[in-house]
This record gives structure tokens, C-alpha cells and sequence, in this order.
């Protein structure tokens, strides 16, 4: 195309139309595959995505019809109106029947017609059918693999090693083996699944009739003035809607004389008088429910790094077979006898293994670096990666990743490095590992549960190491639950992913390193369309070393350079962090400013050269 003939892109862009398809993409419940395959930060929409590209493509006289269509948007309907009545209604508390009529725009995967009549126009105004399209910041891969659905080829890198794998797992490995993958993927993780239950079934004991599918726990310490061992909870909602006769909370039973308390299940709290948002920690302080006795924030966090806070299991969350063929319940209670029991042995199984595993280097006992997000776990005495989870949800990881380690070896011990078959078993492990990086995700210190939606958040929702004073820790052996549930998000995620791409796809070109040197010729690509890093919204390096650490050790030897280094690469990262310049004589924030820009300047030059 010539320098000086206008693109789309600098006269119109469909804005509301964008909006309102991109706000779909995430309210129906079902975020696009790529959203859900493996935790990564600041993810575009779909629908923006390709609307970007595509406006950075097309010529200035380009209709609305036709770019609408190739979007999946109607061009007939006023999707405004449509999102407005739904608004309407929600303020009203209304059902109405949807105005949507058609599906959402990121499903819509342009036809061959489609594709062909789209790059017959690229030859007119670019001189060549299919453009290269390079994305050398692309996270978690959006822009890129909605390029692909285009039918353009791609080239796509991050410096963030865990980004890589995303990259892997959404472009490359679906583009090159497609559903080939899924029975694969599902016989592999099967395989470490069932050698790890094997060893682990004793410490998650079952009820006649239950499948025990979480525990709650809370951090304790003890009380300054009467020697009480406070449990730690902002609050103690088990299950909390706008029905009080579907709620369950906890009650503290607060011994008269003795240092514990115990607990009790309470249906319907609030007739029973109970209110559940009295909690014993708030703002960084704690509350002796005995004495009243306020510790102060700076205290409790000197107990937690002196290594005197401590732990209690306070509530079971199972299911349990009721009336009627199939049907089940929630079932929330006390721990028995024998779960507290199967804790504490948990514990003495993972001291005699401990030392065995770290000779094998396979403990993530990497050092919290002080950062601008890791500094909270810090604050709590949790200075390495491996603290970030309890006695039992280390050894569950542990045993997992001893398991997935002995079935790699073995599916990758008669294959050339290289060759189509190493490949293609490097894709399987590599999912496996994704299905493992779901497991910590969802069980470990950090990950909470959630009332109002009955189940576990993952730790890693909040871009952020926020400190749980209570938390959620999964049965990762349960049928339909932990492990079984990430493997099955995994193989949705991934047949969602091969069924959006059209047919035969190009092999993209992934790669990880620096946006600064990018692997190409001068004045070789047409168009780069980047989301590049917000300052300091997002700690991507920082953040993403709760997966590195683990990756590291599960696809280290599949890809040797991308895991060389102890922790994420920090120091050419652009991004905007005044933790990085803590006590250098200057505003630790204008120098992450500064650094920020001469970074992203830096970066636009090389995508300037290319």
C-alpha cells in the first residue's frame, strides 16, 4: 500500500458497536476460551481485537456493512437499544426476553467466502492477499489469534516466559495439531491424576454418601491480654444470598476458660441473631472475640513474620446424594475427628518427603522478591514461593508434579528432540502443565472462598498477592472437582479454541523475548497491531513468578532458554514499577515513570524498524 493512502482506521471505528459485543463477551457467563485456558492479565476482548486489525487493514472506503459482518455484528440491528433494555431490566429487576437475537460477535469465524473476498481486497490495497500480522507484546494472545481466524499469518512474542506458554497453548500447538490434542491431553493428565491419588487418597477422607469438595481455614494468633487463639475472618459467610433462609454462616463458640474456639454451623443466621459481617479482622487489626482486645495492624504482621501465626480448619464444604435420582446438595459442617487427623498426618508425610524432593530441586523455595505487589505476602512472613500454600496443598502440588514429571519422561524417552513427534508430546506436557498452573491457581493460601458463588476463587484474580486471612483450600482428588475440573476446563478451553479457527490454519511464529529486538528484517512486516503494557497498571513479571517458579520445574527441559532464569526477567520489563528504584536518592515513582517511557520508546523504535 502506498505511504499516503488513508487506512480505515484514521476515519471511523464502530465504537458502540465494539462496546457492546465486548461487554458480551464477558457477561454471559462463558468468557471466550482463551480467557479461561491459563490465568493472564489484562486480556483485550475478542471483538476489539479483531476490529482493530481490521481497521489497521482496510481501506479508508470501506462500508460499515461489510466490516460489521466480518465482525459477526449484524449491521441492521441498534445494538445499543439491545444493551440498554437489558440494563433497563436488570434496574428494574424485570425478565425480559433477550434482545439479542444472534450469538456473540467472537464466535463468528469468517467463512472461506468470507476470507477470500477479504484478502482479495488486502491484495488491491497491500499488494499481497495476506499480510503479515506481528504482535511483539501479546500476552495472552488475543490479537493475534484473532488474526489468525482471518486467515493472516502471525508472528507473536512476550518477554514474559509464562506469557509464552499461553502463546503456545492458544496459537501455535492448535494451529499445528488441532484436535489430535484432546485425547492426548486427556490420557496424559489422566495418567498423573491417577498415580498421584494413589498416594494422596488418605489425607482427604470421605463421609458415607459426601464427596468433600473444599475446606475453610483461618489464620490465627494469640490474644495479647486473656491468651485466647484468635481465628482470623473479615467475615464468616459460608453462603450468603438475598434469602436468608438459603444463608450459612459460622459462629464462633468462644471458650469461657481454655485458649480455642470452636464453631458452629448456623442456617438462617440472621433470624438466628448472628451477624456474619462481625468479623475479627479488620484494616490490618485484629479482635479477641473474648476480651475485646484489639491487636494493631504492625503487630499482627511481626507475629506472622516471627512465625507465630497459625492455622484452623473450621468448615467442610461437600455434597451429599438427597432425594430424587441424581440429586444433590451442599452439605457445609464441622471437620470430623479423622479430617483434622488426616491434616496433621498430612504434615508429617510432607516432612519426610521434603527433603528427598528439594535434592531433586523440584520445591519451589525460590525467595519472594520485595516488589511493588510482592511485598504483601512479605508483610506475613511468607518470604518463599512455596509458603504461599499449607502443609497439605504443598505435598497435593508436590506429589502432582513428581507424578507429571515421571509421565513425561516417559512420553517423550523414545522421540527426537526436534522432530514432529517431540512436538507434538512438548504440546501435550505443555497443556499438562497448564492443568497443573489451574491446581495452584485455585489451591493454595491466597485462593478464597467465595459465598455468593459456592466455590473457590483462584489466587491470581486480582493481578495481586492480597493477604487472606481466611481461605479456601480444594479437594483436588474429588470426582468432577479439583483435578478432574481443571483437566475439563483445559479440554473445553482448547476444543473452543481449534473449533474458532478456520480450517488448515497458518503455523504462527511464537516467540519469547524482548520487544526491543524483535526477530525480523527492517521494513519486513505491514502491520503491527500491539496492546502494550499500562505503566503501572499491571506487575506482569512480578505477578506471573506464583507460575514461573512451577513451570520452571514442569516444562524446564521441553524449553530449555525460555526457563533459564531463577525468576522472571524484571529488569527490561516495561512497565512502570517504583519498587525497582526503592531508595535511590530520587521519587521512586518518577524514575518507574521515566523508565516506563524509555522503555515503550525503545520498543516503538524496533517496531518502527521492522
Amino acid at each position: 500500500m502506498p505511504k499516503n493512502e488513508e487506512l480505515l482506521i484514521s476515519r471511523w471505528f464502530p465504537i458502540t458497536e465494539v462496546s457492546v459485543e465486548s461487554l458480551r463477551e464477558r457477561a454471559v457467563g462463558r468468557n471466550p476460551p482463551l480467557n479461561r485456558i491459563h490465568v493472564w492479565f489484562a486480556r483485550r476482548p475478542n471483538t476489539t481485537s479483531r476490529a482493530a486489525i481490521l481497521c489497521s487493514l482496510l481501506p479508508k472506503e470501506t462500508t460499515e456493512k461489510y466490516f460489521l459482518t466480518l465482525l459477526g455484528i449484524p449491521p441492521e440491528v441498534d445494538v445499543q437499544r439491545a444493551q440498554d433494555k437489558i440494563a433497563q431490566a436488570k434496574a428494574s429487576g424485570i425478565h425480559i426476553k433477550n434482545p439479542f437475537t444472534w450469538d456473540r460477535a467472537y464466535k463468528h469465524t469468517p467463512s472461506k467466502t468470507e476470507r477470500s473476498t477479504l484478502h482479495s481486497l488486502f491484495q488491491t490495497h497491500w499488494n499481497e492477499r495476506r499480510p503479515l500480522l506481528v504482535d511483539p507484546m501479546a500476552g495472552g494472545g488475543t490479537i493475534p489469534f484473532e488474526a489468525m481466524r482471518l486467515g493472516l499469518p502471525v508472528v507473536a512474542g512476550d518477554l514474559n516466559p509464562v506469557a509464552f506458554v499461553c502463546l503456545k497453548g492458544c496459537l501455535e500447538y492448535p494451529a499445528k495439531f488441532g484436535k489430535k490434542l484432546l485425547l492426548a491431553v486427556e490420557n496424559f493428565c489422566k495418567k498423573v491424576h491417577e498415580a498421584a491419588k494413589t498416594e494422596l487418597k488418605e489425607f482427604f477422607p470421605q463421609q458415607p454418601g459426601e464427596k468433600v469438595y473444599a475446606y475453610l481455614w483461618t489464620r490465627t494468633i494469640k490474644c495479647s491480654s486473656c491468651g485466647l487463639t484468635i481465628p482470623l475472618s473479615p467475615n464468616w459467610w459460608v453462603v450468603r444470598t438475598k434469602s436468608d433462609e438459603k444463608n450459612v454462616a459460622i459462629k464462633v463458640v468462644v471458650p469461657e476458660v481454655g485458649d480455642k474456639c470452636s464453631f458452629e454451623i448456623i442456617k438462617n443466621p440472621i433470624s438466628f441473631g448472628l451477624d456474619p459481617d462481625r468479623g475479627t479482622a479488620k484494616g490490618g487489626r485484629a479482635e479477641c472475640p473474648r476480651c475485646h482486645t484489639v491487636i494493631a495492624g504492625d503487630e499482627v504482621k511481626q507475629r506472622a513474620q516471627n512465625g507465630r501465626m497459625r492455622r484452623q480448619l473450621y468448615c467442610v464444604c461437600a455434597k451429599s446424594r438427597g432425594l430424587g435420582r441424581n440429586k444433590t446438595s451442599w452439605v457445609f459442617r464441622k471437620p470430623t475427628e479423622e479430617e483434622y487427623n488426616a491434616v496433621e498426618n498430612a504434615e508429617k508425610r510432607l516432612k519426610e518427603k521434603i527433603a528427598n524432593w528439594e535434592a531433586l530441586g523440584i520445591v519451589p523455595n525460590e525467595t519472594i522478591p520485595e516488589g511493588l505487589k510482592t511485598r504483601e505476602p512479605l508483610n506475613h512472613g511468607m518470604t518463599r514461593w512455596c509458603e504461599l500454600f499449607n502443609p497439605r496443598q504443598l505435598l497435593t502440588h508436590l506429589t502432582y508434579l513428581e507424578k507429571f514429571l515421571q509421565a513425561k519422561k516417559r512420553l517423550l524417552a523414545d522421540k527426537q528432540a526436534g522432530s514432529e513427534e517431540w512436538d507434538f508430546a512438548s504440546a501435550v506436557v505443555t497443556y499438562g502443565a497448564i492443568v497443573f498452573d489451574t491446581c495452584i491457581n485455585f489451591n493454595s493460601r491466597l485462593s478464597r472462598w467465595r459465598a455468593s458463588m459456592l466455590g473457590i476463587a483462584g489466587a491470581l484474580d486480582m493481578q495481586a498477592f492480597p493477604f487472606r486471612w481466611s481461605y479456601g483450600e480444594w479437594n483436588q482428588l474429588v470426582p468432577n472437582g479439583g483435578y478432574d475440573w481443571a483437566l475439563s476446563k483445559t479440554l473445553n478451553a482448547l476444543t473452543e479454541i481449534v473449533s474458532l479457527l478456520p480450517e488448515n490454519p497458518d503455523f504462527p511464529m511464537v516467540y519469547c523475548g524482548t520487544a526491543t529486538k524483535i526477530p525480523l528484517q527492517e521494513e519486513s512486516v505491514p502491520c503491527i497491531v500491539v496492546d502494550p503494557p499500562y505503566a503501572a497498571n499491571v506487575m506482569y513479571a512480578e505477578i506471573s513468578d506464583f507460575f514461573y517458579v512451577w513451570l520452571k520445574r514442569l516444562l524446564g527441559d521441553v524449553f530449555p532458554e525460555v526457563f533459564k532464569t531463577t525468576l522472571t526477567e524484571k529488569e527490561e520489563e516495561a512497565v512502570a514499577n517504583p519498587a525497582r528504584f526503592r531508595d535511590m536518592g530520587s521519587s521512586a515513582k518518577k524514575l518507574a515513570q521515566e523508565d516506563y517511557r524509555t522503555k515503550m520508546e525503545a520498543c516503538f523504535r524496533e517496531m518502527h524498524r521492522i
